[in-house]
């Protein structure tokens, strides 16, 4: 029944969006294929995200977000979602009222994150999430996705506050809860500082305090750095990273730090794993470039040793663009780089297929 009624929403919207004074559309399709000769097995994703903005005015608009996984199955009601669906008013905007102050209200929002600038060495924004999926370090996106809640954005200059205040009555949560992310430039530097509070049924209060920034340094020196606190229960978790990327003519450089660190006893003492991570890009022509990426992952139970081997990863490729879509081809093991699929491609040759519009 979910299913049907997200198509039926989606479709209603794109047969009327001719009748408003401008539609956008936008997305990206993924394509992933892995196949390891060691082990006999091979693996397959297929991801597809899309938005459709529709402005009613100058000043309110109506956004849509949905995307599909091939590997749902197709008996779930859940293999189509509409992510998000939000309507938004820049309220100064409407009143007439221009100058460096704005405010705007958005109504609908169904996930809240912080503004990242960190991730500029080609390994991702350190969304402090490990890589099995555990949400102990994803506080962000443990919200019920139906979840609905209201965001007003206050900007003055270049400084944005977004205060978002979720809606109560919730089958996860007993209480209000709330989120505040406050970006903007500040010369050279990119920042963002933000909190999240969420109280449990379980009685929790689950706390997220972070910072992070991005700033060229000097020209074709990019570097950033970030970090998060969750406090839960009595028990803390604290994340950070740095991350370094080089520009030189058709040769790029990304360097990238990251550390997860815990209070729970396991055993033998807190957890504090560091994974190290390079990657090199070489534009061969304005379509066709090669790759590599490195990683030396940090050991998550110090009472083991664990062989280098072990903990190495690595990856190489190439790519190349026609029109819109890029296809790349290479080998991946362990390297969360380009060909990072989890176990579709893991120890394996890989192929990847991705087109944006």
């Amino acid at each position: 029944m979910k299913k049907t009624i997200v198509l039926l929403t989606i479709v209603l919207a794109v047969l009327a969006a001719p009748l408003f004074a401008e539609v956008t559309v936008s997305g990206d399709v993924d394509y992933r294929f892995g196949y390891n000769a060691d082990a006999y097995s091979e693996g397959s994703d297929m991801d597809f995200d899309a938005g459709l903005g529709i402005d009613l005015s100058d000043y309110t608009s109506i956004s849509l977000n949905f995307s599909a996984d091939n590997e749902v199955d197709a008996a779930d009601d859940n293999a189509v979602t509409l992510d998000n669906l939000v309507l938004t008013q820049d309220i100064t905007g409407a009143m007439g009222m221009d100058g460096d102050f704005g405010v705007a209200l958005s109504l609908g929002v169904s996930s809240f994150e912080p503004v990242e600038y960190n991730g500029v060495a080609g390994y991702g924004d350190f969304e402090y999430s490990d890589e099995d999926g555990d949400n102990r370090y994803d506080l962000w996106n443990i919200l019920d996705p139906s979840t609905v809640m209201t965001k007003a954005s206050i900007s003055v200059s270049d400084v944005t506050i977004d205060a978002a205040l979720y809606e109560t009555g919730s089958e996860v949560f007993d209480a209000p809860q709330f989120g505040v992310n406050v970006y903007g430039t500040f010369g050279i530097v990119d920042a963002s500082v933000n909190l999240l509070y969420v109280k449990a049924t379980v009685g929790e209060d689950l706390v997220s305090l972070g910072a992070n920034f991005a700033a060229e340094a000097i020209e074709d020196l990019m570097v950033g750095a970030g970090m998060e606190m969750f406090l839960s229960d009595g028990e803390w978790f604290l994340n950070y990273g740095v991350s370094v990327g080089y520009t030189f003519d058709a040769l790029s450089v990304g360097f990238a730090m990251k550390s997860d660190m815990e209070s729970r006893d396991f055993g033998y003492e807190f957890m504090d794993v560091t994974d190290f991570a390079i990657n090199v890009n070489y534009m061969v022509t304005e379509a066709a470039k090669v790759f590599a990426g490195f990683k030396i992952a940090g050991d998550e139970n110090p009472a083991v040793d664990t062989d280098f081997a072990d903990a190495f990863g690595y990856e190489l490729g190439a790519s190349y663009t026609l029109d819109v879509v890029t296809y790349s081809l290479g080998w991946a093991d362990g390297s969360d780089y380009v060909g990072q699929t989890g176990s579709a491609v893991d120890g394996a040759v890989f192929a990847r297929v991705q087109a944006s519009f």
